[in-house]
């Protein structure tokens, strides 16, 4: 075994966004053996039938009736007893410095931080890199694959990674070191209502609110001389603009990978005009019950049943 897209990764992980960009992000450096499980019992069933080489591991993931409460420590440790050799990596959002130490100290090989999509895009590859080149040199201390061979690992993984562009529900568009539009998904065309051609070639600038647009190239001009990034890795949210003018508010998160020598920048865009209309709803309701209750004449009591 000595080419990346030999090497089964597990991700056992209940959250479908996660998966997605987790997966978007491996298919994308060629890795694609990928396969996930929603629960630690699930991961761990899937495990004991067909042996996975790496485990990616959510340290809250998802009860079930088997193992309700179930934690990623009590996932991991059960992996490891079986397979202490496993290479067990742990990326979650409920970092703590307790939560780290005992993590390392039953043997899990690293332990990453969800901080935005850069986890995915620069540091779990990094991990996986150091991870597989050493399973190569083990299992298989011969000279890597031909280029034909390599050639059909890529073209797989492209055909991989242009499936969960046309099924993702969030919104997924690339950009180059320009700012110029590369690919965009169904998603994209849904929420901003141009079509993939119609996007293609132009730049990214077109879909941003007016606030947004003005500082767009100074940020990635600035980014590209400094290398300090200001907005890659980092969820926020943003103005967006419709073909049709119109406005439509929005959580964006930016992640970076290189292909070719050149850069290139996928945002993962996520519509939150039905959430803001909830939000505006639930104000506008929480506004008129205060003037009811300021403007009443009479005592009013609430009684609990």
């Amino acid at each position: 075994m000595s080419k990346i897209n030999d090497f089964r990764i597990l991700h056992i992980e209940g959250d479908v966004g996660e998966r997605e960009k987790c997966h978007c992000a491996l298919l994308q450096r060629g890795y694609s053996g990928y396969e996930y499980a929603v629960t630690g019992a699930e991961g761990l069933q899937r495990h004991q039938k067909s042996a996975f080489d790496v485990v990616l591991l959510e340290y809250r993931l998802s009860s079930d009736e088997t193992a309700p409460g179930v934690n990623g420590l009590a996932v991991a440790r059960a992996l490891l007893d079986t397979d202490p050799e496993l290479p067990v990596i742990m990326i979650t959002a409920d970092g703590s410095e307790k939560i780290a130490a005992e993590a390392l100290s039953i043997g899990i090989a690293k332990y990453l931080i969800k901080d935005g999509p850069g986890v995915y895009e620069r540091e779990l590859p990094e991990a996986l890199a150091a991870i597989t080149g050493k399973l190569a040199q083990k299992n298989n201390p011969v000279n890597p694959a031909d280029a034909r061979h390599t050639k059909q690992a890529i073209a797989h993984s492209q055909s991989q990674l242009s499936a969960i562009l046309e099924t993702a529900n969030d919104g997924i568009i690339t950009i180059d070191d320009h700012g110029l539009i590369s690919t965009a998904n169904p998603a994209a065309e849904s929420i901003f209502g141009y079509s993939v051609d119609e996007l293609t070639g132009q730049n990214v600038r077109i879909l941003m609110g007016a606030v947004d647009r003005a500082g767009h190239d100074g940020h990635l001009s600035k980014y590209l001389a400094t290398g300090k990034a200001h907005i890659i890795g980092i969820g926020r949210e943003v103005d967006g603009r419709r073909k049709d003018g119109s406005h439509v508010p929005l959580r964006l998160s930016i992640s970076e990978f290189e292909l070719g020598g050149q850069k290139f920048y996928t945002g993962f865009i996520l519509d939150l005009t039905q959430q803001k209309s909830s939000e505006i709803a639930i104000s506008d309701l929480s506004n008129k019950y205060r003037a009811l209750f300021e403007s009443a004449r009479d005592g009013i009591y609430l009684l609990d049943p």
